[in-house]
């Protein structure tokens, strides 16, 4: 089965976690959802902590405390169970009447009175800081000297081989190539973590025109949060000075820093405190010459903005998401593709799958809907003649898929995903290189997955491009397919009796770390093809290796964990 590396498996571990998690929040009456991602933030952090006292668990970060929340065969311990009797009960009542009442903070205002303050005082990026602030609960007045700290002295790591592979000499720009960018953002998504990567590289001489030259992702914004995100971790573990000492490393010079910047955070304060407490006059307004009354006619309409369709809590809701859901349905009906959305009004995931299925048989490129349905791209969709010659030309060679997308809701989509599978059994990696070949390498391509990695996501996501599927980023991650299935995200649910079609999840190091498709279901089995896997053992046969086989499964036994079954519409 599909072998994970050491970050690989603490993701899927993580993601695993997460959909358990959203499942506990959604029975205490919580409306917010954490987001599948593998990533453990503060939101999963406080998550985890509340869930564990629910259920009467020390909130440790192992793997029997993650196996008892995601309801595997471990058992809690008489202990653990009085525990959730008593306190946990007590404990779910009070969060039940926290969500039931909980109200969203609204954001900050971009141009607010503390950002005025950070920008009349010589601060930068005042906007990002008071945003990343909040969010990760830092003091104002100590993100504030962090940032002067660092910025004021360039790159205080210096020119370190991990933390800042590409040299950046001062006094002038260095020739970043892509190669060694993106080999930079390599050692970055390796399993570094927040190293080296928050606001200290922000004024890095050179190093940032160059990178944003090349597309980097080197934006105020993102750097400040990656590196408040970190001294927050640090400060919570260990306290406010040593959180500060070890965001700068250790020994002397780490203890100098600090204190450096605690007395810049005092001197801070002190400023945001007096723009807090300053409240400017208004100036007196001359009063108007009175005009005579004016002839009455028509009020005029209020000109309303035109909105991004995002996915949101709670969900946006309009004439124009209605208007925008009927177009969706025109476009279907125009290319004889038997599917419907309701026109509610509500943008919600059905929605936005819908969405992308038009933009992809438009020939629209996946990272122009990234962030959003954007009025632009409503109108690419309203009327083609406004799309790129590029654009045009890729919807030619998409001709085929929109084929597979009709035969999809004629009821044939199941059908064809499996006929995929079934062509390519026997399919092997390169005997020279691990999880590699010319068909795994395209698998993997297809959702941005690092070439080398784990492919048995991949390989289904292929076999539901073949059923008229656009391809999906997150089917690289077992652990987001089943997620996704039990949330009922996109028509997608979670289901115990498997069909042809479905997508089979297995528990391998005690997580969903394995999928494949079912081809057919017997009387007590299940017969499934699978990539990233071996043949059926077998002592008596030759070894082949890992590739794409046919295997076969005692059904309703572990370690299948269940079946996730895609939308295919009928």
């Amino acid at each position: 089965m599909g072998e994970l590396d050491e970050s690989g498996r603490l993701r899927a571990y993580v993601a695993d976690l997460q959909s358990s998690l959203n499942a506990h929040l959604q029975t205490l009456g919580s409306r917010e959802r954490l987001e599948i991602d593998g990533e453990w933030g503060p939101h999963t952090d406080l998550a985890f902590k509340r869930v564990c006292r629910v259920l009467g668990l020390q909130p440790q970060r192992r793997i029997r405390t993650f196996r008892l929340i995601v309801g595997a065969t471990q058992q809690r311990t008489p202990g653990e169970l009085d525990r959730a009797k008593a306190d946990g009960a007590a404990y779910a009542a009070r969060l039940r009447h926290h969500f039931a009442t909980q109200r969203v903070p609204a954001p900050a205002p971009a141009n607010g009175t503390l950002s005025a303050a950070i920008r009349a005082h010589g601060g930068r990026y005042a906007k990002e800081l008071v945003r990343e602030a909040q969010r990760s609960r830092v003091p104002l007045a100590l993100a504030c000297a962090i940032v002067e700290k660092e910025t004021g002295f360039q790159n205080v790591y210096g020119h370190d081989p991990v933390r800042n592979p590409v040299k950046s000499p001062p006094g002038g720009l260095l020739a970043v190539t892509h190669a060694n960018y993106r080999d930079y953002l390599g050692h970055r998504r390796g399993g570094l973590g927040n190293q080296g990567v928050g606001p200290m590289q922000l004024t890095s001489p050179g190093l940032q025109d160059r990178a944003d030259v090349l597309g980097g992702c080197w934006l105020p914004g993102p750097n400040i949060r990656v590196g408040l995100e970190f001294l927050a971790g640090n400060i919570k573990r260990l306290g406010l000075r040593p959180g500060v000492v070890a965001y700068n490393g250790s020994g002397p010079a780490a203890q100098r820093y600090a204190a450096d910047v605690l007395a810049r955070a005092r001197a801070w304060e002190a400023w945001l405190q007096a723009a807090r407490n300053h409240r400017p006059r208004p100036r007196p307004q001359p009063q108007p010459r009175p005009h005579p009354p004016p002839t009455p006619g028509p009020t005029p309409r209020p000109v309303r903005k035109a909105r991004t369709f995002r996915l949101e809590s709670p969900m946006m809701r309009g004439p124009d998401v209605a208007a925008f859901q009927r177009l969706l349905n025109e476009r279907f009906a125009r290319w004889n593709i038997d599917k419907r959305i309701d026109v509610d009004g509500e943008y919600g995931s059905i929605t936005r799958r819908a969405a992308r299925q038009v933009a992809y048989g438009l020939g629209i490129s996946g990272t122009e809907l990234a962030h959003g349905i954007t009025p632009e791209l409503r109108t690419k969709l309203r009327a083609p003649s406004r799309r790129s010659q590029a654009e045009v030309a890729s919807a030619v060679r998409r001709r085929g898929w929109r084929g597979r997308l009709r035969r999809q809701h004629q009821g044939r989509g199941a059908q064809a995903a499996v006929a995929y599978a079934r062509t390519h059994v026997g399919v092997l990696e390169s005997p020279l290189l691990t999880n590699r070949g010319a068909l795994v390498d395209r698998w993997n391509r297809a959702t941005g997955t690092q070439l080398g990695g784990p492919w048995c996501g991949n390989f289904v996501n292929a076999c539901l491009m073949a059923a008229g599927f656009p391809t999906e980023p997150w089917m690289k991650l077992c652990a987001a397919i089943e997620g996704n299935a039990r949330a009922g995200k996109g028509g997608w649910s979670w289901v115990t009796s498997p069909r042809p079609g479905d997508l089979i999840l297995f528990t391998v190091n005690g997580a969903a770390n394995h999928v494949g498709i079912v081809e057919a279901v017997g009387a007590g089995n299940v017969q499934t093809i699978e990539g990233n896997t071996h043949k059926d053992y077998d002592p008596g046969r030759f070894w082949e290796g890992y590739g794409v086989f046919r295997r076969h499964h005692p059904a309703g036994r572990a370690p299948i964990r269940g079946y996730a079954r895609p939308p295919y519409g009928r």
